[in-house]
């Protein structure tokens, strides 16, 4: 079981980097699938977690918003199945407050900044 959660991390670091294109989205939801019918759906869950977490950082809000509306329809047996008897936050839920976060603002400002991809606004908010 774990070369597979290996190979759905690896999937799910691909679909997070936009190059997912190569990437069977049928094997990476049968390995999630099975994760939470072996009782480990909160080992996926917290793959997701973490790669939307550095991803809140950096990404745009629509490259992130398609990276999480994949990530929820892999886990979508996970989530419907478990998420509630284990009483966790939704995926959908998590990943808006982990953009939504100021730290994630401003870094992502930072970032575009360092890029040069944006010029400084003066209006006091970060």
């Amino acid at each position: 079981m774990y070369q597979k959660e290996a190979a759905l991390q690896k999937g799910l670091r691909q679909i997070a980097q936009s190059r997912a294109s190569k990437l069977s989205f049928v094997a990476l939801y049968s390995i999630a699938y099975q994760m939470a019918l072996h009782k480990r759906g909160d080992v996926a869950r917290d793959m997701t977690d973490e790669i939307l977490r550095k991803l809140s950082l950096v990404s745009d809000r629509s490259e992130y918003s398609i990276t999480t509306d994949i990530f929820h329809e892999l886990l979508k047996y996970g989530e419907t199945s478990w998420a509630d008897l284990a009483q966790r936050t939704r995926l959908t839920v998590v990943a808006e407050y982990l953009y939504t976060r100021r730290v994630a603002r401003h870094w992502r400002l930072v970032y575009r900044l360092v890029r040069g991809t944006t010029t400084p606004k003066c209006d006091g908010r970060v």
